[in-house]
């Protein structure tokens, strides 16, 4: 079994406070209440989408000069003007003596969040979003042990790989590092089981839809590289996609003959071998990410 590493998502180093934004995806029909900087830190996608212009918060208070202290007190800050951090307390003491409140740097109108929902502009059902919001607030995501029945047999354990791998698609849209770390640890835990046998397919299925994305493909070619030789490619010629080959062969070419084991796809993984670089996003290779920066 290969042993990964998983940094802890608590509620310590994450107070629940502050603002309340809503979203939902472009096929459910739910409307998800979370609390915006809870959600913001765990996601990049929606840092951008919600507090874009945020400065850091750090340094003090412009109202009071007091310290800043994200996880001890509400901070707001200018959210369409400068950015700058603010003590919630201060802030609203601040615009109730105003009839037309601005902020106290910059001088721009003060606005409050919006109350319309944002829309996820991604094929995500709300059952996969539940389980982040789940995991966003009590650290909690299924084991196997939770997800299938006591006898575990192989139409169950396609369920939870199905599950793993819906999970899969939502971090990597959302940009959600340490939920997409613990996903894919589970991915590689499972897939160097015994009940592994179907997770390769579905990994290659999801990374190559409509939610795919190039992290997700590459990682997807270096999984199924393990274990694996000419004939086995081969016989799996027809229920793979041929953008998915093409993928394979570059990966090979690179290599250079190093082995394959799951052991090093998890370092690769963890690593960030996998992650988009900058460079790729400037020159908008990766349109399937860019889509969520829309």
């Amino acid at each position: 079994m290969t042993a990964f590493r998983i940094k802890n998502w608590t509620r310590e180093d994450h107070p629940i406070r502050g603002d309340i934004v809503r979203f939902k995806s472009m096929i459910g029909r739910r409307i998800f209440n979370i609390h915006e900087d809870l959600l913001c830190t765990s996601s990049e996608y929606f840092r951008k989408t919600f507090q874009g212009n945020r400065k850091p918060i750090e340094g003090d208070c412009s109202i009071c000069y007091h310290k800043l202290k994200s996880k001890a007190e509400d901070v707001t800050f200018c959210r369409y003007g400068c950015g700058q951090n603010l003590h919630k307390s201060c802030l609203d003491t601040w615009t109730s003596t105003k009839t037309s409140p601005k902020c106290p740097m910059c001088r721009k109108d003060w606005i409050e969040t919006s109350t319309e929902a944002h829309l996820l502009f991604a094929e995500i059902q709300d059952s996969t979003i539940q389980l982040y919001v789940n995991w966003l607030y009590r650290g909690f995501f299924p084991e196997t042990e939770d997800a299938t029945p006591i006898h575990q047999n192989n139409e169950a354990w396609l369920q939870y790989h199905q599950l793993l791998v819906k999970a899969w698609e939502l971090s990597s849209k959302l940009q959600a590092k340490d939920f997409a770390d613990l996903v894919v640890g589970r991915i590689i835990e499972s897939m160097d089981s015994e009940h592994g046998a179907n997770l390769e397919d579905v990994c290659i299925e999801s990374a190559y839809g409509v939610n795919g994305t190039s992290e997700m493909r590459r990682l997807a070619v270096n999984l199924f590289l393990v274990d694996t030789d000419a004939h086995y490619i081969v016989g799996t010629a027809a229920r793979h996609p041929k953008e998915f080959f093409v993928d394979l062969s570059v990966e090979l070419l690179g290599r250079a003959g190093r082995p394959a084991t799951f052991a090093d796809v998890t370092e690769r993984y963890f690593e960030g071998e996998f992650e988009d670089s900058e460079d790729s996003e400037d020159n908008g290779d990766d349109d399937d990410d860019d889509e969520m920066d829309d």
